[in-house]
């Protein structure tokens, strides 16, 4: 039998500051910093430095662009499972991450279970 650890949902700012720093750049949009475009089911809006965007599961689809010439950087929280998997309708891709293994799959080459 395993025992349970139990750790404190309190993180200091001492021990956030001397973690090392992560950098993620997304694989459908690797220009992420300073403002961006925030495409939230059909409805697009600008958003930048201060704002707050927060999505319950279920939620509808949404993603975060930038189409401009300057970094956007944000903070980004949520779950992350060894799998996981995320549509993205507009351009019509399935993003399938396992691990460090990165797949993009355009709809159309999705086949089904059954066939």
């Amino acid at each position: 039998m395993s025992e349970s650890v139990q750790r404190s949902p309190l993180i200091r700012a001492g021990t956030i500051a001397a973690l090392p720093e992560f950098r993620f750049q997304h694989p459908l949009n690797p220009r992420l910093s300073g403002r961006g475009i925030a495409e939230i089911g059909d409805e697009e809006v600008e958003v930048g430095p201060g704002d707050f965007m927060g999505f319950a599961t279920p939620s509808s689809a949404h993603h975060l662009r930038n189409p401009f010439d300057v970094d956007l950087v944000y903070l980004m929280g949520g779950e992350h499972r060894e799998v996981e998997v995320a549509d993205f309708p507009r351009l019509r891709k399935r993003l399938v991450r396992d691990g460090n293994d990165l797949q993009v799959i355009a709809w159309d080459d999705l086949g089904s279970f059954w066939k």
